[in-house]
């Protein structure tokens, strides 16, 4: 049986997103192995993220989709024991904040 979502104390954070992608954001925890992240578009368009162990990750359309007012569950591996990851965001049009918490569970 799957597990609800249980996010990680002090991991979650918040980005404001626009049409030309953020400046990457570290994790808010730095998980190693398999680990879940929840993802919320607060927006009214279609959003999208990117994740890289490298700080020079940017976000495009083709990257994977954020739905509009909808929160997205991504299984994430993490390579590197306890290095960190960075993540960043874009909105096909207008702007939104983007919630992003790491956990464990769906």
């Amino acid at each position: 049986m799957n597990e609800l979502f249980s996010p990680r104390a002090g991991g979650k954070a918040r980005v404001s997103a626009t049409g030309s992608a953020s400046t990457a954001a570290r994790f808010p925890t730095d998980p190693s192995g398999s680990f879940q992240v929840r993802v919320c578009n607060d927006g009214t368009t279609w959003g999208y993220i990117a994740w890289s162990s490298s700080s020079a990750v940017t976000a495009t359309t083709s990257d994977e989709p954020l739905p509009p007012g909808q929160c997205v569950g991504f299984t994430v591996m993490n390579q590197q024991s306890q290095a960190p990851l960075y993540y960043s965001v874009i909105m096909a049009s207008g702007t939104a904040n983007i919630t992003v918490s790491v956990g464990n569970g769906i």
